[in-house]
């Protein structure tokens, strides 16, 4: 889960999990991904390793190791949560640069810097 978004964070926790308690896993590290301040999510990740540490060890093992980093996020103002938890806003970008080399819409260095800074 190192440094990444929240999808790829569940995805990659929710593969070592059985699909029998899938849901209420999901639903715990959902809550914790929602919270908007550090300090709850920290507390709400020690929980998490608490609840299943011992029922599904290997998940909580990969928890461990990218927590820290999925939580990035929350040390940036809380107006940029959303963006900064998903991949929506590169992937915006990657496909917009696609279809523009593709057009040949770059003329200079100047206009693909435009793309890659614009809101």
């Amino acid at each position: 889960m190192d440094a990444q978004p929240y999808l790829g964070a569940r995805s990659t926790l929710l593969a070592n999990v059985p699909a029998s308690a899938m849901s209420e896993v999901a639903e715990d590290l959902k809550a914790i991904f929602k919270v908007r301040r550090e300090k709850t999510a920290r507390a709400l990740a020690e929980e998490f390793v608490e609840l299943y540490g011992k029922r599904f060890p290997k998940a909580v093992s990969v928890f461990e190791e990218g927590i820290g980093g999925a939580l990035t996020y929350l040390s940036f103002p809380g107006s940029h949560h959303a963006k900064l938890r998903t991949t929506n806003v590169l992937e915006r970008l990657f496909k917009e640069i696609k279809r523009r080399r593709v057009v040949g819409v770059f003329p200079n260095e100047r206009s693909a810097s435009t793309l890659a800074t614009e809101r």
